[in-house]
């Protein structure tokens, strides 16, 4: 059998493999798309599907939005082909793919619209409303995102999976368990080590990298730079990937860490976190890693791997890659560094 949502995303329904393409459709727009009074809707003076009452020239029907109507239908018709030869399974992935871009188009389409007829917003919402729309691209941003992610599961909406090459366990666990999160900020991403910056020479990453793009990989690659500068050139030049596919660290991935967060987390192993914070804020020796400057006035430093995971949750819960005072940040550049990839079906 296979599985769609409920209009609301709250419940599975099951409908029958064999339905062909027309009940489909119809089964699909029926459940998702709304009845809507357009008269609430921005664009509802120059939209198509618009229908006025009888008798007036400002108030509207309540009609099934024919946006949202038309774009499943069409979405359908083009997929048609190579839907049906799709696995139960991947069959599932595309109809909640489908699923994530009609809520995004719906969303999508009131958010543009309410921004398009001057006076619209102060006369269809009180003041506190009308100041929470502007909150509202997020809720659409993680529709299409999601929408993204199971499509990336389908062999004929998909053009490439994802890998990114870190250089250790932390980037590895870090990476692993951010895009686990609820955020659905990166989405679904394969994250391998090369095993420290000792085996950053031309030969092992022209291996690894070869190893994943012939299993159809799109490959990213995060490095360290550890003081120094380091050539890329050759495999730029040689094709093997492009200038925006890599990304270097300053220093390593500890050193990204807000010390706010870092204070937090070593606090939940013992630690006292102003003691920390004001450790923190003395400049280091040259050469001295985080670890070692910290080391004699905590209580216990946990292996970076399990360090990595903590900070990874608590990036997530103070969603750091959505405030405008945190852009700055080389770890929320790095974050989006990968979402920007990771989002290109």
């Amino acid at each position: 059998m296979l599985k769609i949502l409920n209009y609301d995303g709250t419940e599975e329904i099951e409908i029958e493999k064999s339905l062909s393409q027309h009940d489909l459709k119809k089964t699909l727009v029926n459940e998702w798309t709304p009845y809507f009074d357009c008269f609430k809707c921005g664009r509802k003076s120059y939209c198509k599907y618009s229908e006025n009452r009888t008798g007036t020239d400002y108030l509207y029907n309540e009609v099934q939005c024919g946006v949202v109507k038309s774009f499943i239908e069409e979405y359908i018709d083009i997929s048609a082909t190579e839907f049906e030869t799709l696995s139960e399974t991947s069959k599932n992935e595309f109809l909640l793919g489908l699923y994530y871009l009609s809520k995004f188009v719906f969303d999508s389409e009131n958010y543009v619209g309410a921004f398009q007829q001057r006076g619209f917003i102060n006369e269809m919402y009180t003041e506190q409303v009308a100041n929470g729309l502007l909150g509202l691209a997020t809720d659409i941003r993680i529709s299409l995102q999601r929408a993204c992610e199971h499509l990336k599961q389908v062999d004929f909406t998909r053009a490439q999976r994802l890998m990114i090459l870190v250089e250790g366990a932390s980037e590895k666990e870090f990476i692993e368990q951010y895009s686990k999160l609820e955020l659905g900020f990166i989405g679904s991403v394969y994250v391998e080590s090369y095993d420290g910056k000792d085996n950053r020479d031309k030969k092992k990453i022209f291996q690894l990298i070869n190893h994943f793009k012939s299993k159809g990989f799109k490959v990213l690659m995060q490095i360290d730079k550890d003081g120094k500068d380091i050539n890329l050139n050759q495999h730029v030049q040689s094709g093997l990937f492009d200038h925006n596919d890599y990304f270097a660290f300053s220093e390593d991935l500890e050193n990204t860490y807000p010390n706010e967060l870092i204070a937090e987390c070593l606090e939940e192993f013992g630690s006292n976190s102003e003691a920390v914070l004001e450790r923190l804020s003395t400049t280091r020796a040259s050469g001295v890693t985080l670890y070692t400057h910290l080391k004699e006035i905590v209580e216990w430093l946990p292996p970076k791997p399990l360090f990595a995971k903590k900070m990874a949750n608590l990036v997530s819960q103070y969603d750091l890659v959505n405030r405008g005072d945190c852009e700055h940040l080389e770890l929320v550049k790095f974050l989006k560094f990968i979402s920007e990839h990771s989002l290109k079906i």
